[in-house]
């Protein structure tokens, strides 16, 4: 079980970085201002998406989606991006707003917004290639080939700018008491600590 002290220690150190949110983790990777820290995978990796989780045009159509961009689609319709260097922040991928929603009043900026990103898209994971076999992802090129594309490209930024979710970062946090002099954080803190 955890004793007091370390539970004191716990909560000194949130509550100093919901006081202070200059003293949270930072994302230092991309050149947007990211508040808080983005969950990234551990090594290279691809993003596939079995054909039965795509529209019907392009599970009645696999070969031609093949022929058309084989570096996404597979010979049997599934999707496969990739291969992801190591480091990858996997949730600016996975929220991306492909489509607004109807009933969005900005639609056709986020529309917009999405064809002007297009050719970054289009352009990084061609170069990427698709290639997801286990042989790719452990070549020991791949990573520093994955991580180059990534980085010319600009793709995390680009992605980024597509979030649908704004606050996917994790220890966002809100900023209560952020606004408070340093004398008043320490007494509100020292306060809290009586309870």
């Amino acid at each position: 079980l955890p004793c007091v002290e370390n539970r004191m220690r716990q909560f000194d150190q949130s509550i100093r970085k919901m006081l202070w949110p200059e003293l949270r983790r930072k994302d230092s990777l991309t050149e947007l201002p990211v508040p808080g820290y983005i969950y990234r995978i551990t090594a290279a990796a691809c993003v596939k998406v079995p054909s039965g989780y795509l529209p019907s045009f392009i599970r009645d159509n696999p070969r031609l989606f093949h022929w058309l961009a084989d570096w996404v689609f597979e010979e049997d319709g599934s999707v496969a991006l990739g291969p992801l260097p190591g480091g990858f922040p996997i949730n600016a991928l996975t929220n991306v707003e492909v489509l607004p929603d109807n009933d969005e009043p900005a639609g056709m900026r986020h529309l917009w917004r999405l064809a002007k990103a297009g050719p970054t898209l289009l352009r990084t994971f061609k170069q990427l290639g698709g290639q997801c076999s286990d042989a790719e992802l452990e070549s020991p090129g791949a990573q520093a080939r994955a991580e180059r594309i990534v980085a010319d490209n600009g793709l995390v930024d680009t992605l980024v700018g597509l979030s649908k979710c704004p606050d996917f970062v994790v220890n966002r946090g809100h900023t209560f008491g952020a606004g408070l002099s340093d004398d008043d954080k320490e007494a509100l803190i020292a306060f809290l600590k009586r309870f």
